[in-house]
């Protein structure tokens, strides 16, 4: 995703949330009674796509959603289909919970994960969500697919028999506009960490929000200077020694 953005704007926000389980074993239901477990499967049977989408909480599954595409849809628009199910199902349960987790087995990892893939208004729109979620919502990828979870998904998506249309029918969105959009957002949560973090009080004095700090992007100061101003320099020693600061 890094080809989205330029240098200035990281996509922290993201990455802190997109782990990657390495075919880790999970079990069926959540470690803790607030957290909230999501998993779902894709299959074909009969030239139909399927998908089932299971929630489940520390002592018990929650919702069981399955559905059917029509026969033209392909694996990835039933991967879109269920993360979509998987955000409508989070966001009626976020009275509940606060905090939730989605597991995707490693051959449904979705496609706004990939920089040069275009991407639908209905994919941006799921990616939307999550990143509106904040820190609540944490991506796990490449699952073990003998999850309890994922068999059970796997059983009631070749039970569907409700067809439902493709979310991904619209067409793609050119790079330009998502990429702003989701800079914008990614812009916002940022601002948000650094207005109420516990550190880099001095330079916030300096800068005291994100884009505030633009101005550096113009003048390229010196090391010098961005030394005074994050208070990494010779004067921040100086300031501990008289006991101005309590850390150098």
């Amino acid at each position: 995703m890094s080809s989205f953005f330029q240098p200035d704007q990281p996509p922290w926000s993201i990455n802190h949330r997109l782990t990657s389980v390495a075919g880790a074993f999970v079990p069926l239901l959540s470690s803790h009674p607030k957290i909230l477990r999501v998993v779902f499967w894709t299959i074909r049977e009969n030239e139909r796509p399927k998908y089932c989408v299971v929630a489940s909480d520390s002592k018990q599954v929650r919702v069981i959603k399955n559905y059917s595409l029509p026969t033209s849809s392909s694996h990835r628009l039933a991967t879109c289909a269920a993360l979509v199910k998987a955000m409508n199902i989070i966001q009626s349960q976020s009275l509940c919970f606060n905090s939730f987790e989605i597991f995707l087995p490693g051959r449904c990892a979705p496609a706004f994960l990939f920089p040069n893939v275009r991407i639908s208004s209905a994919e941006s729109s799921v990616f939307h969500k999550i990143l509106n979620l904040g820190m609540s919502c944490h991506l796990f990828l490449f699952a073990d697919s003998l999850s309890p979870g994922f068999q059970l998904a796997k059983v009631w998506a070749a039970l569907s028999d409700v067809i439902t249309d493709s979310p991904l029918k619209a067409r793609c969105l050119d790079r330009a506009p998502v990429a702003s959009r989701i800079s914008d957002l990614l812009y916002r949560i940022w601002n948000e960490e650094w207005v109420s973090s516990t550190k880099g009080a001095a330079t916030r004095l300096f800068f005291p929000t994100v884009s505030s700090a633009s101005v550096l992007l113009k003048l390229r100061p010196s090391m010098g200077v961005y030394q005074l101003i994050s208070g990494h320099c010779a004067l921040n020693g100086h300031q501990k020694r008289v006991v101005v600061i309590t850390s150098a």
